[in-house]
């Protein structure tokens, strides 16, 4: 490139051209890049409340006492809240830091869980259920 008065009176018109392009994209690339994480999360957080109402329907149906252990990879930054008062005592509650996402309601059997649970990270939890609820545990 020839250095030469256009050139020279032309890029600073270039350079506020390019600025105010990334200016715009930027926020709408980083807000793309959040839902995509955040999705990935909401679809992990799905999985795992799916495998805990799973074993607590097999434990609920096979001989009282049996417990089921399940090993159980929460999300950084995401928990699951299990039970809680009334109503919520039959959901599996999914935040991602302090939102709340989604619930996954026990609905065959409709048992509740026995007190609350919040589970984060990776473990291994045991799952018993009866006829009063579901009782969940780390090991």
């Amino acid at each position: 490139m020839r250095m030469n008065r256009k050139a020279v009176t032309d890029l600073p018109i270039k350079l506020l051209i390019i600025s105010v392009i990334l200016s715009v994209s930027l926020p709408i690339i980083a807000d793309s890049l959040d839902t995509g994480i955040s999705g990935m999360d909401r679809s992990q957080m799905d999985s795992e409340s799916q495998r805990i109402a799973g074993a607590a329907a097999s434990s609920y149906y096979s001989t009282e006492g049996d417990g089921k252990y399940l090993e159980i990879s929460i999300p950084e930054g995401c928990y699951l809240v299990l039970g809680g008062d009334g109503a919520d005592s039959y959901g599996i509650h999914m935040y991602r830091g302090s939102e709340e996402i989604s619930t996954y309601w026990m609905e065959k059997p409709m048992i509740p869980f026995v007190g609350t649970t919040v589970l984060e990270g990776s473990g291994m939890i045991r799952i018993s259920a009866d006829t009063s609820g579901i009782r969940v545990g780390t090991v």
